[in-house]
């Protein structure tokens, strides 16, 4: 049976941090995993070489993924929330954000302990984007980007030889 235990789990060290360092945004691609080499739940190799879009993170950008399952109706699937924070307004930006609302990316996020996931890999991602300033100099100006997905699976890791990769995903600033 496919929901049969295969392995426990040791107490691991404290080493880990929270946060996302960077957002790589795909132009939705039905066929994003055919072809492609996952092992563990770890995509390590593409069919073929797809561009990707780098926005670079600092500081209050968050992801979290949840189950979702209901014994009488018998489904189980997973919801994902992140929340990106882009810094100044710029033109360029804003026509990204437009593209971003009305599409359904998917996106990989890498962490700061360099961990990637694979977002809406099925379905994409449904993006949210804000603008806004603050009323005093202090006070943030730019985009909170507010990401939701429903998958069938949990997010599939992404090897990060992947990024950057000849016939990986190929970031485009």
């Amino acid at each position: 049976m496919a929901s049969d235990l295969t392995a426990g789990r040791l107490e691991p060290e404290k080493t880990s941090v929270g946060g996302l360092k960077n957002a790589y945004f795909i132009n939705y691609d039905a066929d994003l995993k055919s072809g492609a080499t996952i092992t563990a739940n770890i995509i390590s190799a593409l069919a073929s070489p797809v561009p990707v879009f780098k926005f670079e993170l600092r500081g209050g950008n968050s992801y979290s993924e949840k189950s979702a399952t209901d014994r009488a109706t018998g489904t189980t699937f997973w919801e994902g929330n992140a929340t990106i924070i882009l810094k100044k307004q710029d033109a360029a930006t804003q026509a990204q954000m437009y593209a971003i609302a009305v599409g359904r990316p998917q996106i990989i996020l890498e962490d700061n302990n360099g961990n990637y996931r694979l977002l809406g890999a099925e379905f994409g991602c449904e993006c949210k984007p804000d603008t806004s300033t603050g009323a005093s100099f202090g006070e943030m100006n730019g985009y909170t980007i507010n990401i939701t997905t429903s998958e069938k699976v949990m997010s599939d890791f992404v090897s990060g030889t992947l990024i950057g990769a000849v016939g990986g995903f190929t970031p485009i600033n």
